[in-house]
């Protein structure tokens, strides 16, 4: 029983917890077709076979808001080999003045995927 409220109220338990973009949530209800962005993708596809030849390196992309750099990212990874590990970061205009953030953000993925293996790894 809450204290203040007079019926009772449902509880529940927090078993984890993971970040969630408003891009996962807006994507997690499906998506419409990708168009016009065939060019970008030729490139990240290239860099991504030039990583597996050992020559890796990192890329930005930038653009103003509403431009679809996130749509972008999100079919690049869907094209990635499974086996490859992805970790991405982001940044928001919310943690403006944090310089950090994309790298915590960054770091904190790495983490959580490292766990997750592990894990899996262990239930076999």
């Amino acid at each position: 029983k809450a204290k203040g409220v007079a019926e009772p109220v449902e509880t529940y338990e927090l078993v984890s917890m993971r970040p969630r973009t408003r891009w996962q949530a807006r994507s997690s209800g499906g998506l419409s077709p990708l168009i016009g962005r065939r060019t970008e993708l030729d490139f990240l596809k290239k860099l991504l076979d030039s990583a597996a030849a050992g020559h890796g390196r990192a890329e930005t992309i930038v653009g103003p808001a509403g431009i679809g750099k996130s749509r972008l990212v999100h079919e690049f990874i869907a094209s990635v080999p499974e086996e490859w590990l992805v970790l991405q970061t982001t940044c928001a205009s919310q943690h403006a003045n944090s310089s950090y953030y994309p790298v915590s953000t960054f770091i904190r993925e790495l983490f959580g995927v490292m766990i997750r293996r592990y894990v899996a790894h262990l239930i076999g």
